[in-house]
């Protein structure tokens, strides 16, 4: 075979074999997706609460504890009184650390925590639960 045929298979099987940019799990906003964030505390569920509303952080394309920093975050959401999670709209298939602060008012104290989450999901809604502690 010459050069030219070589180097023009090999353009071929280099192009089809790149995935598109779009067709990546780049966490972050701008997409169809929708998390609902549950903070639960043992059994029980973390409420909004008319003067405390449950809080979550955001950090996009990222699975590891970005710290206690919240300016580190890219994103800050605020649960709707009455409710009992926190809804996270337009965000893209991905990695993201999600930090969960709320008030657990059974015992009567503010509880945190956080998990690393991926989903390829690129619209629609999921569910995440954050299991959170004093």
């Amino acid at each position: 075979m010459n050069r030219r045929k070589i180097f023009s298979l090999l353009a071929l099987i280099f192009i089809f074999s790149c995935k598109k940019a779009e067709d990546k799990c780049i966490g972050g906003s701008g997409g169809s997706l929708t998390l609902k964030v549950y903070l639960q505390h043992s059994e029980h569920a973390v409420v909004n609460l008319k003067n405390y509303r449950d809080t979550v952080y955001i950090k996009y394309n990222d699975k590891e504890f970005p710290g206690y920093d919240l300016s580190a975050y890219d994103a800050t959401l605020i649960g709707e009184w009455p409710g009992d999670y926190v809804t996270v709209p337009n965000l893209k298939c991905g990695n993201y650390f999600i930090y969960g602060v709320g008030y657990e008012s059974v015992h009567g104290y503010r509880v945190v925590g956080g998990i690393p989450f991926t989903t390829d999901k690129k619209e629609g809604e999921v569910s995440v639960t954050i299991p959170v502690s004093e």
